[in-house]
């Protein structure tokens, strides 16, 4: 309905505004100046068939114009326009784009073409031909229908609609007191206070603020005098909740939950039940397991075909399952054990602890006595903190602590001694030590072997890792490494050796600074204290340098030909390497050519 009014409007403000701009070219046209005032118009606000010809070089030339003021005449090849101005108008077109129109302003007007008749009498009727629809107005009423659809209105007050091609419709009476829109799909209602809104099988529907009810996929909202009152449906999962604040009640496949929250809660389902009004009573069912709980008296119990568990307080705890038990007369007295064992524990913390069993024997006196008795596999026995014993029944071994010093114990796989802090010798499978501290370490196991003879001799020997660090201290350091190949040896002070065999490397000093020696895969570095010679090769040319440090130095650079010397270590100097030259003065290198 709005776009055929939009059109209406643009049509009769076509036509008004096409009076005036044809009156003014016609007036401004004298005689023997047609052709220059047409070719000079611009095509602005032309389409159709105006424009394709403004397009492929303007207008036909006018034939015969008449000109006696208020009245234009002009004549074309396939056209022709008359006015009065600014009351009568008269413009038609032959052949291609044939169209008419006709004006009486402000009374009536008329345009007739292929794809569009018109006729107004102004202001009391309108009339609107199109392929697309048909549309008639009278006064403040119109009507534009075609054989799919309709549209009826009485402005200000109604409004109403169909298609049925798209299967839509609307009505509206004295907006924005009602509104109705409906679609293939749902639609919307609105009317002052109630809205509702649906798109398929969802929808949102209300009146404010009393009543609200959203449906998406599956589930529906439902509330009346929010938070008052709220429900809550899920019919694939087949749930619903409903809460009247504080109460509220739950459905769910197979049970239900209700409740007054905090204080009452009730819960059942198909294998378990929850009951709780707070805060005295708390109790579940999960399965035959049933558990109550007296939150006020700190106190609970649980019971099932196997179990039997309970506490009152801090003071009586007891548990049984499936011949376990336990006892607990909080703080003094424990006792446990098992019927199907014959096994039974009791405990007297701190002072007394018995234990029995066909397969064992347990009593502890005062943390001072201990008797632990394994009939099969051995026997314990202790006056602590001063003696203690303990032995194997299948003949394995033993083990004796005599407070503080002795220690001694032996076992399938070695024994030990020990008399703290001295004396320390054991073995263990593959694993050997050896201690008279603080004199004699020695550890031994299967890769590796260590010896200390404090200070004099160490020696760290690992064979897996092809490692030996050997010491005669302060005079002699050997530090092998067989893995990455580095050898190094000190005769303190006299002879330091550095090998790297992996990078040909090795450095050697004697008597330092006394001699020295520097060399690698390339090169070797000689000094006797401040006298030096370098010799080697470098990218394929020999080198060499002598140098009397600080005074003079001289040799041979790494090239086919050239030298080199300085003296006072650059106060002076001449470089010729090759094609390149470079002189030294005070210490300053220039490059006086290639």
């Amino acid at each position: 309905m709005n776009i055929k009014v939009c059109f209406l409007v643009v049509v009769v403000c076509s036509f008004l505004f096409a009076i005036p701009t044809v009156g003014a070219a016609a007036s401004a046209t004298e005689p023997g100046e047609e052709s220059v005032v047409e070719e000079q118009r611009a095509p602005i606000g032309l389409d159709g068939y105006d424009l394709e010809e403004e397009e492929q070089g303007g207008k036909p030339a006018v034939k015969k114009r008449l000109v006696i003021p208020p009245y234009v005449s002009l004549q074309r090849e396939n056209s022709s326009f008359k006015t009065v101005l600014p009351f009568f108008y008269y413009r038609e077109r032959t052949g291609k784009g044939a169209r008419k129109d006709v004006g009486l302003l402000p009374f009536y007007w008329s345009h007739q073409s292929s794809k569009l008749n018109t006729k107004v009498y102004f202001p009391f009727y309108w009339n609107i031909k199109s392929p697309d629809f048909t549309t008639n107005i009278v006064l403040q009423t119109y009507i534009a229908k075609n054989e799919q659809a309709f549209h009826f209105g009485f402005l200000p007050f109604f409004f109403v609609g169909k298609n049925k091609q798209e299967k839509s419709a609307y009505q509206i009476v004295l907006p924005p007191l009602f509104w109705n829109f409906k679609n293939k799909d749902g639609g919307l209602t609105y009317s002052l206070l109630y809205f509702n809104k649906r798109e398929k099988t969802e929808f949102s529907r209300g009146v404010v603020p009393i009543y609200f009810s959203r449906k998406k996929l599956d589930k529906t909202v439902t509330t009346i005098l929010p938070p008052l009152f709220w429900h809550i449906s899920d019919p694939v999962n087949y749930k619903t909740t409903t809460v009247l604040p504080p109460l509220f009640f739950r459905t769910r496949e197979n049970g239900w939950s209700a409740g007054v929250l905090p204080l009452f809660y009730f819960a059942r389902d198909k294998n378990w039940s929850r009951n709780m009004v707070m805060p005295f009573y708390y109790g579940s069912r999960v399965n035959d397991l049933r558990s109550h709980y007296l939150p006020f008296l700190l106190s609970y119990w649980r019971t099932s075909d196997k179990l039997k568990q309970g506490g009152i307080a801090f003071l009586y705890h007891w548990y049984r399952f499936e011949g376990e038990y336990m006892n607990m007369y909080s703080p003094l007295v424990w006792r446990w054990g098992n019927t199907r064992t014959l096994d039974k524990n009791i405990f007297i913390p701190p002072l007394f602890y018995r234990g029995k069993s066909p397969v064992a024997s347990k009593m502890m006196v005062g943390l001072v006595y201990w008797n632990f008795h394994d009939f099969h596999n051995s026997k314990t026995f202790s006056i602590a903190p001063l003696f203690a014993f303990k032995k194997s029944l299948r003949g394995e071994g033993f083990r004796t602590w005599v407070a503080p010093t002795f220690d001694f114990g032996k076992n399938p796989d070695g024994y030990h001694a020990r008399i703290h802090p001295i004396f320390y010798v054991g073995r263990e499978k593959q694993k050997k030590h050896l201690v008279v501290a603080p004199l004699l370490w020695h550890f031994r196991k299967a890769a590796e072997k260590n010896t200390v003879v404090f200070p004099l001799w160490w020696k760290f020997h690992n064979t897996e890792k092809r490692r030996l660090r050997r010491v005669v201290f302060p005079l002699w350091w050997q530090i092998d490494d067989d893995k990455y190949q580095e050898y190094n040896r000190v005769a303190f002070p006299f002879f330091w050796d550095f090998q790297r065999l992996e990078t040909k490397r090795r450095t050697t000093l004697t008597f330092p600074p006394l001699f020295w020696r520097v060399r690698d895969a390339n090169s070797a570095r000689t000094g006797v204290l401040n006298v030096s010679l370098h010799k080697g090769k470098r990218k394929g040319n020999d080198f060499w340098t002598f140098n009397l440090f600080p005074l003079v130095l001289f040799g041979k650079p790494p090239a086919p030909s050239g030298a080199r010397w300085e003296l006072l270590h650059g106060l002076v100097g001449w470089r010729r390497q090759g094609h390149a030259k470079e002189l030294k003065l005070f210490w300053i290198p220039f490059s006086i050519g290639d």
